[in-house]
């Protein structure tokens, strides 16, 4: 393969990966300058990873002859969602998302990934901060990495299912913690805020996750006649994989909507208990409340004023009706 040379400006990079296979699971760096001298040769496979927002990178397709005009808008596109065309038995066309490693899933940490996959060249463009392929560099440093355009296709998008994988599960364990404190701990409130933040972000992810697994499904039954036809069970278990992950997605909403009822019912428990104790407390003191005011009017003098133990005997008669009051509010079962 002969790359077409573009010229750059100062400080752009818009390569961001370039591997030659060697098909022999081992494989050699590559970079931009060298590409316009490169010559594969039969048993070597192609790999470059593009930043698709730099201008040098839709110079350089614009100035690749095998590369049609409308595969071109395609890899290049703002927005796009999950699927594979092909255009031909020699060229195919997949666009998938990846999430960034170590990232609770959320829609935000998602990045576009377009892949133009052929027998002995596998084009790829992305925005620059997403992570794509990294793992390769050890694998092809213990000379296991893929030997074929198909096999480093399979790699790569394992990769990134993985990925998505192990944000989601970081997601479901969290929501584990914040059901398990809920459940034990009596006084626990959770984080509103953060839970209906998990809630919107489980949603979204579901929405951009969903036809990626469609699209793995179809291209384990629709394959290039280049690729190894024993890759599709491979195929199939990235898409059981998505499959899995969308639907703790969805049981994540679920327990979210759990917690934050069983979080409701607690709070009306409490507040229930509270205007319990309010009701009681002011049907104990209304009548010893009354009893005092009456006294208190104090029209034509108090009965017994002028008896000497006539304010004790006031005493022990309003401790005596409230000796009553407790009594009935115990058979009540008030208290």
């Amino acid at each position: 393969m002969s790359a077409p040379e573009v010229m750059l400006q100062d400080n752009a990079k818009p390569l961001l990966k370039g591997w030659v296979l060697n098909g022999q699971g081992g494989a050699r760096s590559i970079q931009y300058q060298q590409l316009a001298n490169l010559e594969l040769q039969a048993d070597e496979t192609l790999w470059l990873h593009w930043d698709k927002q730099q201008p040098a990178t839709a110079a350089w397709l614009k100035a690749s002859h095998s590369i049609s005009r409308f595969e071109r808008q395609l890899l290049l596109e703002k927005t796009t969602r999950p699927r594979f065309l092909a255009f031909t038995e020699q060229a195919l066309l997949l666009f998938t998302r990846v999430i960034q490693p170590k990232a609770r899933a959320d829609s935000s940490e998602l990045f576009s990934v377009r892949v133009r996959c052929t027998q002995q060249v596998v084009l790829s463009f992305a925005q620059k901060d997403a992570v794509f392929g990294d793992g390769l560099k050890a694998l092809f440093k213990e000379k296991v990495g893929p030997k074929t355009s198909a096999e480093l296709l399979l790699v790569l998008m394992r990769e990134a299912t993985d990925h998505i994988d192990h944000a989601v599960e970081a997601l479901a364990e969290f929501v584990d913690q914040q059901e398990l404190q809920v459940d034990q701990e009596e006084n626990y409130e959770p984080n509103h805020q953060e839970l209906l933040q998990i809630r919107r972000s489980s949603a979204n992810l579901r929405r951009y996750l969903a036809p990626m697994k469609d699209l793995f499904a179809g291209l384990a039954k629709a394959q290039p006649t280049w690729f190894d036809q024993s890759t599709a069970p491979y195929w199939n278990e990235i898409s059981n994989m998505l499959i899995r992950c969308l639907e703790e997605l969805d049981l994540c909403k679920e327990r979210v909507g759990f917690i934050l009822d069983a979080e409701r019912r607690k709070a009306e428990q409490r507040t229930g208990r509270v205007m319990y104790l309010l009701a009681v407390v002011t049907a104990f003191f209304l009548p010893l409340s009354f009893v005092t005011g009456l006294l208190g009017i104090n029209v034509g003098g108090i009965p017994g004023s002028d008896a000497g133990h006539g304010f004790l005997i006031a005493c022990l008669i309003i401790a005596g009706l409230a000796a009553i009051q407790f009594m009935i509010l115990r058979v009540l079962r008030w208290l």
